[in-house]
Formats: C-alpha cells, sequence, structure tokens
C-alpha cells in the first residue's frame, strides 16, 4: 500500500524544494548554501513536529514509550506549529552561518509555502485529518474509512466541511497571486514573508470556523 497522504506531502516538499532554491538562485543567493538551510530546516521541521505530537500527549508517552517507535507515531506527520517553529529556526541559524541575505531568502522561501500548502492539505482531505464541522451544503464530504476514524477520529457517515480544501483554494486563490505582486513590486527585502503571514493567517482565521 502507497498512503495518499505520504505521496501529496512528499509531492509538496518536492516542488516547493525546486522552486525556493529556483527564486533563491534568481535573487543572487548562492545555491548550495540556500539549499543547505533548505535541507536542514525540513529535517529540523519533521523532527520538531514529533516532538511537538510527544508533548500534546505527554501524559500518554511518559506511561507507554515504547508508542515512540511505533509505525503510527513514525507516519504521523506531527504537530504543524513546533514543526514550523523547529524548522525556522535551523532555516535562521544555517543561514546566518552561511552569511546568507535573511531577507532576500525569506522572500525566496515565502512564494514555494501556499503552494505547498494547497499540496499538503489535498493528502489532508484524502486521510481525513483537520476535518470540519457539519455541513449541510452540496459540497461537504462523507468519510466511511475505519482506519481514518482510529487514526484521525474524523466522524464517519456524516457530511462534513472539506476544510482543507478551503485553505488550498485560499493559499491558491488570494494568498499565491498576491505573494508574486508583492514580490515584483516590493522595495525592501522581506516584504513577501511579512505578506504572507497577514494574508495567510487571514484566511486560516476564516477557516477555523468551518
Amino acid at each position: 500500500q502507497v498512503p495518499t497522504y505520504g505521496i501529496f506531502l512528499s509531492t509538496a516538499i518536492l516542488v516547493g524544494w525546486m522552486l525556493f532554491l529556483r527564486l533563491a538562485k534568481r535573487d543572487g543567493i548562492d545555491g548550495d548554501k540556500a539549499g543547505a538551510a533548505a535541507f536542514w530546516a525540513l529535517v529540523a521541521g519533521v523532527v520538531g513536529g514529533k516532538v511537538g505530537l510527544i508533548l500534546v500527549d505527554l501524559p500518554i508517552y511518559l506511561s507507554q514509550p515504547q508508542e515512540i517507535f511505533t509505525v503510527g507515531f513514525l507516519r504521523a506527520a506531527g504537530v504543524v506549529w513546533t514543526a514550523v517553529l523547529a524548522g525556522a529556526a535551523a532555516f535562521a541559524w544555517t543561514a546566518r552561518r552561511g552569511k546568507l541575505p535573511m531577507g532576500r531568502l525569506v522572500d525566496a522561501a515565502a512564494l514555494p509555502v501556499p503552494i505547498c500548502q494547497a499540496i499538503g492539505r489535498i493528502g489532508c482531505l484524502m486521510a481525513g485529518c483537520c476535518y470540519g464541522g457539519r455541513c449541510d451544503l452540496p459540497w461537504g464530504i462523507v468519510y466511511e474509512s475505519q482506519e481514518a476514524h482510529l487514526r484521525t477520529g474524523v466522524p464517519l457517515g456524516v457530511s462534513l466541511h472539506p476544510a482543507p480544501m478551503y485553505e488550498a483554494l485560499w493559499s491558491l486563490a488570494v494568498v499565491l497571486p498576491l505573494l508574486v505582486l508583492v514580490r515584483r513590486r516590493r522595495r525592501a527585502p522581506g516584504e513577501v514573508v511579512v505578506a504572507y503571514f497577514g494574508l495567510y493567517a487571514l484566511g486560516r482565521f476564516v477557516v477555523e470556523f468551518f
């Protein structure tokens, strides 16, 4: 079996990696050093996500530490915010060590992020994680997989909002075009990543209601 979530997550990482390196080189940044920053950010992000997973369910892992070595734990993506924080810290540390221009570097990273999020969220939809609330609209989705329920707690046989797709569409339809516009007209390095945080946060705030 090939997990659908894994396919979309791997695709998101590959696409983001290639686009980031291309944008970094276009901004005059050394490709090898930019690639190293991205690599260590990815490694730290994976580890950080797992650490977050342990912290969220700390009593369980303290009483059953063997659960850390199970296939289910290894397959789990982890907690997104601890992954982001760990990845960002590693990215900044590697960039500083390589004496890279931080403003231009994070701008190069900001543009691929909404593309990666859109691809990754399709995987979330397939897996049943980050599921939405009850939906009486025509595009509501219904899960029937017992495995999805056991892994994510998604209700079965109930029409739900496809919340991951709301976030994916927001990322592609609003965030990405505006980031392209900001990048073309930026007056100072760092403006693209600031625009990303503002635009994504607005969309995520709305999606949370669903």
